[in-house]
């Protein structure tokens, strides 16, 4: 089976359980105790951060649709210290990039986001 293959068959199963799933309630994974709304948040920035591994050569293919992102840039964004700002010249997607370790970051990001840059990655 393909990784695509088990894509197709657990994605749907994922959706219809996530509707199922009580928003007050938890659930343990991978040793971990989350909350429904924080596995939905932390599932799709996964979602989102692989979509962009897998078109990252391909200028020409669909980007993640505009909410997941924005799901996904506010999971990664609550990671980061109260005081930390993203520069103003990240847009979304180089954000996710940086925050996910897929793209290092410059001297220029470094001196802009000051001593929030050691935090980065934020996921790996």
């Amino acid at each position: 089976m393909t990784a695509v293959d088990q894509h197709e068959a657990l994605a749907p199963a994922a959706v219809r359980a996530a509707g199922a799933a009580d928003p007050a309630g938890f659930v343990t994974t991978q040793g971990h105790v989350l909350c429904v709304p924080d596995l939905l948040a932390t599932l799709t920035t996964e979602a989102v951060v692989h979509h962009l591994d897998l078109v990252v050569d391909l200028p020409d293919a669909v980007p993640p649709a505009e909410l997941p992102v924005r799901v996904a840039v506010t999971a990664l964004a609550g990671l980061l210290p109260d005081d930390a700002v993203r520069p103003a010249d990240w847009d979304d997607r180089e954000f996710l990039l940086k925050a996910a370790g897929r793209v290092p970051l410059t001297d220029s990001d470094r001196l802009a986001l000051g001593d929030a840059a050691g935090w980065f990655p934020l996921i790996g």
